[in-house]
């Protein structure tokens, strides 16, 4: 495996490989007092290091103050490996932090010179007798002691997670030579001591120099390795310091701003839980704001004011995103979906009770958002009444922590836009810090993954497919595992970021982008960079090998990387993921955890503020309904406003007295200006042929546990819930190439022929989709089949006569009997060439380019018969270009044997097998003779297939756009 740059670039110095561990002492071995009622002791001993630390002071904080106070346990000064030793009271034993007062004059033993500045390291409680003390300890006792909701295992994964290690924090490095943490533990000092020289500058006291040495490096944990893998020092030491000045410089900490930004971090770290309560705790929070002006303004806002808990006590908040754009509002759509345990909860747009916390405790208060997230928290609030508005928005532009990865600098609206205008009394400013400690899988449900197809010419990107499968994506992206160039035609992209300036030649944009090794479950990551005059990926380098696996979860597979550059974490803020649902592959992703520091105003506060600005008051969001009754559409084909197919699927929600509610289907067919009478649709039940009606009640289905329906009396299927993506904005024209290009199949029905050709109709390009407009995907799979055909005239099959040369085909007689059509197509049993005169076409399709210039797109799957032996043979054919014709039926396909049956008062024929591209089709052909007339007829498979539906607002706007009549 290759490894990572930051582990590649140089070797870690020779550290010691073991380290004795003390035994117990004291007291008789232990055994009990000593008789002059000397107190029980045990050894506590280990190392200090960043390298190993000479001159360093443990002590036990039996107080758990973080400092060494008089009394407390301490060692001597630590020996030139950094080892010490103490005793500790038994009955304290692994109850306490360890504490190492590391003074100025101590020397790092990787390149022997004095640390230069006073720092204190800690390690957090533990029940061994050794405890390893380092900067990466520290970390994770600083959340230990800053986040009552941690304990040290989860404030251990935490570090780790954001620092992209490969071993626990608390691991000794030193001893298992272990240079990626130890680079990073370099680092973190190098960053403490380049904080605390400022400090000194400043003059800060201790507390504000420790308080904005922790809140600063929290607050940039995630970016430290990726700051690292670009520093080009050829040591540690060189790396760590070329790191510690990027801090600095993307804080703009300085000696001048020391003072303000350590104001702002003891603020931070003052933040504590609200006073214990079991009541609801109704309140109004501004979680971020944009303004430019009062046609351009986007907020964001936490409403609990309706008081709404539920019997534990839980308090729903709202959350309310609402955002104008030239003065019109432009819906908030969250197109996203979250694992919450036991399904994929797509969690509303609408903000509508999306976090439930817990009311305050004196340990802190948690809450859960969209089901999956779990998030710790505390605030300081600070009063700002009578103060100018302008002073105080100044300030919260100032605060120099990241909220995740959004900085404050451009918060609300230009100072100077609100004069002298101050906030009334109860006005408050909140210093909010939150700890994620757990994020859900997550999908995002409007980004699906496109490939390039498999050979042939590229057709422009915009053109490629959506995958069907992570199988099929992982295929079409083998990067250069088999020798092949690495492009963007080979490789997928999985995030981007923007450099400050560009190389000649380039873009500022760097693309992160993955291929795939199938046979080894292996995954390439690389780097590369955007070409200025093409938009084309090029000059890609390797970043990270690794692995991958494949997981069901609920009714979805989920790709997971065993490892993936800290670029993505830290300039994203998310783990990439892919994830196949519903007959497509979505990108998908999981938020990285960390701490994120916040400012809000609180409800009396933001009214000012924004009637201030002129901004109406917002409305809380109602319960999404579970199932809306709505005309859905479920397949469109248009060429012009005279001919068109249109299948629409109602329900009125109301349930009957079995259980079941009804969904009616409507089919309207135009022809050349005139409406076609629907086909009859005949299905065998088990007992007779049932004529299910084109239009009306066809479906009787309950929605739980699981979709069960019963279509036509006869085919029973189970479905998945649907996943529903908000289009409102969007451009007709988009939607529609969209749902061209989806891979799945609504039965034998290929997407690429859905709707009207975009080119065609230049309206769709300038039309977008209403608010309230949904995309949404379904999945179902059949447990009961049924036999069935239908009328339509393409269904009844004809049989050759003597002159069929000559004669067109719909001057061709009827066949009456099952007989007659295996007599008539007996293709090359005869010896004779294959043709469509002497073939029953079965099944076609249309390939994405012709196969050769003289023919069309269409594939036509064909069928012969030798009754004789009830043997038969099927072929793929082409179409000719110029006649229409079927021509070149070289490819045998299968050959196979065939059975008829009774039916009722049908006779059925049936293959005992067929070729992939029906199975692929989701159903099995059969051929029906019945009332005196042969028809085409299927069975649907078992197979999952899969659909795509617009729903009524949607339809309504793509109607009126290509000018077809309100059906209703």
């Amino acid at each position: 495996m290759r490894q990572t740059r930051r582990t590649r670039r140089y070797a870690w110095p020779a550290l010691a490989a073991s380290l004795a561990l003390l035994q117990a002492c004291g007291g008789g071995g232990g055994g009990g007092d000593d008789g002059g009622g000397t107190a029980q002791t045990v050894a506590l001993s280990g190392v200090v290091a960043d390298g190993p630390l000479q001159g360093a002071t443990v002590c036990y904080d039996l107080d758990d103050n973080g400092a060494c106070d008089a009394g407390e346990p301490t060692s001597d000064s630590t020996d030139v490996n950094g080892q010490y030793q103490l005793q500790v009271p038994a009955g304290e034993a692994g109850k306490h932090a360890v504490i190492a007062q590391v003074p100025a004059t101590a020397v790092d033993q990787d390149d022997g010179q004095p640390v230069g500045v006073a720092l204190t390291l800690k390690a957090p409680a533990s029940g061994s007798s050794t405890v390893f003390i380092s900067p990466l300890t520290t970390l994770v006792q600083d959340i230990v002691e800053d986040d009552p909701e941690q304990d040290v295992a989860a404030a251990a994964a935490l570090v780790q997670e954001q620092l992209g290690l490969a071993a626990s924090p608390l691991a000794n490095f030193v001893a298992s030579g272990d240079a990626e943490s130890a680079q990073l533990a370099k680092v973190v000092f190098t960053v403490s001591k380049a904080i605390t020289l400022v400090a000194q500058d400043a003059e800060l006291d201790a507390e504000q120099t420790r308080a904005l040495v922790s809140v600063t490096l929290h607050n940039h944990l995630t970016q430290l390795p990726v700051l690292a893998d670009a520093a080009t020092g050829s040591t540690a030491a060189a790396v760590a310091a070329e790191v510690s000045q990027a801090v600095l410089e993307q804080q703009q900490l300085t000696a001048d701003t020391a003072a303000a930004q350590a104001d702002a971090a003891v603020k931070t770290e003052q933040a504590q839980p609200d006073e214990p309560s079991t009541a609801p705790l109704p309140s109004v929070t501004l979680r971020s704001f944009f303004y430019a002006n009062a046609e351009n303004y986007d907020y964001r806002v936490f409403d609990s004011s309706d008081g709404a808990t539920d019997a534990d006590g839980v308090r729903y908040v709202h959350e309310i995103r609402h955002s104008v754009r030239n003065g019109q509002a432009i819906p908030f759509q969250r197109n996203q979906a979250y694992w919450d345990g036991s399904q994929w909860y797509a969690c509303p747009s609408n903000g509508y009770h999306v976090i439930a916390a817990t009311n305050s405790t004196a340990s802190g208060s948690t809450s859960a958002y969209c089901r999956g997230y779990k998030d710790s928290s505390k605030s300081s609030a600070v009063d700002i009444g009578g103060r100018k508005m302008a002073d105080v928005v100044r300030e919260i532009r100032a605060y120099p922590f990241m909220d995740g990865l959004t900085s404050y600098a451009n918060w609300g609206p230009q100072p100077e836009l609100l004069g002298e205008a101050v906030f009334p009394q109860g006005a408050q400013l909140a210093y909010r810090q939150v700890t994620r400690i757990a994020s859900p899988d997550a999908i995002a449900l409007a980004d699906k993954v496109r490939v390039p197809p498999a050979g042939g010419a590229a057709p422009a990107f915009s053109d490629w497919m959506f995958a069907a499968s992570l199988e099929q994506m992982i295929s079409r992206y083998p990067a250069d595992f088999g020798g092949a160039a690495v492009s963007g035609r080979t490789t997928l992209q999985v995030a981007n970021y923007f450099l400050p300036t560009a190389s000649p030649g380039f873009t500022t944009e760097v693309r992160l982008r993955v291929g795939f090794d199938a046979a080894g479950s292996k995954a390439r990551f690389f780097t590369c960079k955007v070409e200025a005059s093409t938009g084309n990926t090029a000059g890609c380098e390797p970043l990270l090998d690794t692995t991958y696996t494949v997981a069901e979860q609920g009714d979805a597979k989920v790709l997971r990387f065993a490892a993936q550059p800290s670029e993505i974490p830290a300039k994203r803020g998310i783990y990439r993921q892919f994830v196949e649902r519903d007959g497509t592959v979505f990108y998908g992703f999981r938020d990285a955890v960390g701490v994120s520091y916040q400012q809000r105003l609180n409800d009396v506060a933001w009214a000012a503020l924004r009637e201030q600005l002129g901004i109406p008051a917002h409305s809380l969001p109602s319960a999404p309904p579970a199932l809306q009754p709505d005309v859905v559409l479920r397949r469109l084909q248009y060429t012009d406003a005279n001919n068109y197919f249109v299948r629409l699927l109602s329900t009125d929600d109301v349930t009957r007295s079995d259980g079941y509610k009804v969904m009616s289907e409507q089919r309207i067919q135009l022809l050349n200006g005139t409406q076609v009478v629907p086909a009859r649709r005949w299905f065998w039940t088990g007992t007779e042929w049932y004529d299910c009606p084109q239009t009306g009640e066809t479906v009787r289905f309950k929605a739980e546990p699981v979709r069960e329906s019963i279509y036509c009396k006869a085919l029973v299927e189970n479905a998945s819930a649907p996943v529903r993506v908000g289009i409102a904005g969007r451009t007709l024209a988009d939607i529609v190439r969209e749902i061209q290009l989806y891979p799945g199949r609504d039965g034998s029905f290929a997407y690429v022929g859905w709707g009207p050709s975009v080119s065609a109709f230049p309206a769709l390009a300038t039309t977008v989709f209403p608010p309230g407009s949904t995309l949404s995907y379904h999945t179902n799979w059949v447990v009961a089949k049924a036999d069935g055909y239908d009328t339509l005239e393409p269904n009844r099959l004809r049989v050759p006569p003597a002159d069929a040369a000559t004669v067109p085909f719909n001057n061709w007689p009827y066949a009456e009997n099952l007989a007659q059509v295996s007599g008539a197509y007996r293709g090359d049993f005869d010896g004779a060439g294959v043709s469509g005169l002497n073939t029953q076409g079965v099944y076609s399709y249309n390939l994405a380019t012709p196969p050769a210039p003289e023919y069309t797109t269409q594939i036509r799957i064909r069928v012969a018969f030798d009754s004789s032996t009830q043997r038969a043979r099927f072929y793929r054919c082409n179409q000719s270009a110029s006649t229409l014709s079927t021509v070149n039926c070289s490819a045998q396909l299968l050959e196979t044997t065939y059975s008829i049956d009774t039916r009722g008062d049908a006779q059925v024929l049936r293959f005992a097998a067929q070729p992939a591209e029906l199975t692929n089709a989701s159903f099995i052909r059969i051929f029906v003779a019945r009332g005196g007339a042969a028809y085409l007829g299927s069975n649907d498979t078992s197979e999952r297939r899969h659909s795509v539906r617009l729903n009524g607002v949607a339809w309504e706007a793509l109607r009126g756009v290509l000018g077809i009549p309100d059906p209703s």
